[in-house]
C-alpha cells in the first residue's frame, strides 16, 4: 500500500521531470557513471578547430553554402564566433536522375512494359 512501507512501492514513486537545460548535465553524468565515457579524454581526439572547420565544410558541400567569419561582430563573449552564411550556386556535375538523354521532358522516365498475359499462365 501507499506510504506504509510495505509491499508495492509503485504508489511511492514520484514523477520527476528534467528541464531542457538539465539534459546535457545528466547526459554527461550518465555517460561517466553508467557507460564509462570520460568526455575529457574523448575530447582530445576531437580538437575544436578541426571539428569546426570540418563541419562547416560538410555543410558548405551538402547545402551549397559558404561560411565567412565576421571578425568585427559584436558578440556577448570573447569565445563566441559570428559567421555570415551565403548561398553558393553550384553547377550540376551530372544530369538529374531519370534524365538520361538530352531532351528536356520533365518527369519522363522510361518504364518497362509488363505483359499481363504472363500472370495467367
Amino acid at each position: 500500500g501507499g506510504g506504509d512501507g510495505g509491499g508495492d512501492d509503485s504508489d511511492d514513486e514520484e514523477d520527476v521531470s528534467l528541464d531542457p537545460w538539465d539534459i546535457a548535465y545528466y547526459t554527461r553524468v550518465y555517460n561517466a557513471e553508467c557507460a564509462g565515457v570520460d568526455e575529457a579524454k574523448l575530447r582530445q581526439y576531437f580538437p575544436l578547430e578541426h571539428v569546426k572547420t570540418t563541419i562547416l565544410s560538410i555543410y558548405e558541400e551538402l547545402l551549397g553554402l559558404k561560411f565567412e567569419r565576421v571578425r568585427d561582430a559584436e558578440v556577448w563573449h570573447d569565445d563566441v564566433e559570428c559567421y555570415a552564411v551565403r548561398s553558393v550556386v553550384v553547377a550540376a556535375a551530372s544530369p538529374p536522375l531519370g534524365n538520361n538523354d538530352d531532351s528536356n521532358d520533365e518527369g519522363s522516365f522510361e518504364e518497362e512494359e509488363d505483359d499481363d498475359d504472363d500472370d495467367d499462365d
